[in-house]
């Protein structure tokens, strides 16, 4: 389990970059239809906050993948047990 977490923990400064640059490019598109040059009007404490729309959708699916992955592979495991018992009590 903590192999797991590790590789959580180095993956997320990549994930935190690619959400910011989602985020700035979703508003540069934005105001670029209206003319506007977004990046003179914002500030970099801006710039960080931009994806925090998304993350809380990302994040939420994010987390639904993972239970029902951790729910497959237990039951998984847990078949895999009940059928090794039931060769053994046939043996």
């Amino acid at each position: 389990m903590p192999k797991v977490l590790d590789t959580y923990l180095k993956a997320l400064p990549i994930f935190i970059i690619i959400l910011t640059a989602i985020g700035y490019l979703y508003l540069f598109s934005y105001y670029i239809i209206f003319g506007i040059n977004i990046i003179y009007y914002i500030d970099i404490s801006e710039i960080l906050l931009l994806f925090i729309n998304y993350s809380v959708l990302l994040i939420s699916a994010a987390s639904i993948v993972s239970i029902k992955n951790f729910m497959i592979l237990n039951k998984v495991k847990m078949m895999n047990c009940l059928m090794k018992k039931k060769h053994q009590k046939k043996n």
